[in-house]
């Protein structure tokens, strides 16, 4: 987490510059729902920008406040939980119906098994009229039901599933992962 302003912070350049080519629309419009990445610095985060502000100063609100709405809201101390079942702690507390909800691979501290956890939380959610547009490489994921698998290159395409070079690579590496260790170590 760079502290920027989401608007001046260069990790988003690649994302501003996707985000002028798209349009979005909906028949339900929503005020809820949340944009995702992968990280869990936020509660770290807040708490060493407390460490640095004098105890009587208004600037620790904003920090105190998310501090406060993370205990309320999880229950939970998520620095005690495993990195996978923090975020499936998030991922249980924060999808609700009709949200439209921007996940950049939400897999990476999943196993697979929690993976299949989260798939089931997105089913439960898009049965009550959630939206997901996710950016992913779990083949898990890809594999849900109805989904519209787009694939970025030099253009946005629909792709079918077992079209997507990774699950192709994925099921090359899992019919031999020696071939593949061999290659990879004794060249």
């Amino acid at each position: 987490m760079s502290g920027a302003a989401l608007e001046d912070d260069p990790e988003y350049d690649n994302s501003r510059a996707l985000a002028r080519h798209l349009k979005l629309t909906w028949t339900y419009r929503t005020k809820a729902g949340f944009f995702f990445r992968a990280t869990r610095g936020r509660i770290k985060y807040a708490q060493t920008q407390l460490e640095h502000l004098a105890p009587q100063s208004l600037e620790r609100l904003p920090y105190l406040n998310t501090l406060s709405a993370i205990k309320h809201l999880y229950q939970v101390d998520l620095d005690t939980l495993s990195h996978g079942q923090a975020f499936l702690a998030l991922f249980r507390a924060r999808l609700h119906a009709n949200a439209l909800y921007l996940l950049d691979e939400p897999e990476s501290p999943l196993t697979p098994e929690n993976q299949l956890s989260l798939l089931a939380l997105i089913h439960t959610a898009v049965a009550n009229g959630a939206q997901f547009i996710i950016s992913t490489h779990s083949p898990i994921l890809m594999a849900y039901p109805d989904a519209q698998l787009l694939a970025l290159g030099d253009t946005l395409a629909p792709v079918h599933y077992d079209q997507i070079n990774h699950i192709t690579f994925l099921r090359n590496f899992l019919d031999d992962p020696q071939r593949f260790v061999y290659h990879l170590l004794n060249d």
